[in-house]
């Protein structure tokens, strides 16, 4: 949600309470223009599960997003630095890792028109049988210009059995 807001995202938290002794909330999410960002330094080890899905955003944002800091992702269940720059890469992304994180230049440049002007395209996804990059990438493969495929995408039901349907859910505007 802190580098979501970094970025320019719209995000509001409604309904917040305890529950189990963890502070929870609703999030409304509403349409928004990305900017690149740095993330880095205290906040990484709160952000390890979620790098995936920042990099997405930032593959879709304004500008150059750097990660860094970011090393322990080397040696979670999957290298998920390399995993997202595999992915993203083949989605035209210009993403490289570095020693400890990555860098994204996101795709969001536009012409006059507001068009964007080299949009990323759908490819065929590798989850490396983690669940977070394959929702991480199932989210980059709705905004792809062409059609995706997300192999071992049943990891998933892991952590998040209904994803699907609530995706679809979401995009029929329920």
């Amino acid at each position: 949600i802190h580098v979501l807001r970094n970025m320019g995202g719209n995000l509001e938290l409604l309904n917040i309470r305890t529950v189990n002794g963890e502070k929870v909330a609703d999030i409304r999410v509403k349409s928004s223009i990305l900017n690149g960002t740095l993330v880095s330094g205290d906040i990484i080890p709160t952000l390890i599960d979620e790098i995936p899905a920042i990099a997405v955003a930032a593959a879709f944002a304004n500008g150059i997003t750097t990660i860094k800091d970011a090393a322990e992702l080397k040696v979670k269940e999957t290298n998920r630095i390399d995993a997202m720059v595999t992915e993203l890469s083949k989605m035209g992304s210009p993403i490289k890792p570095t020693e400890d994180g990555m860098i994204i230049t996101g795709c969001q440049i536009t012409n006059n028109d507001n068009t964007i002007i080299e949009p990323l395209i759908g490819a065929t996804f590798e989850t490396y049988h983690d669940h977070r990059i394959a929702m991480s990438l199932t989210i980059a493969a709705l905004g792809a210009s062409t059609p995706s495929t997300i192999l071992g995408s049943s990891c998933i039901d892991i952590s998040y059995p209904d994803f699907f349907s609530d995706i679809a859910s979401l995009s029929r505007g329920n």
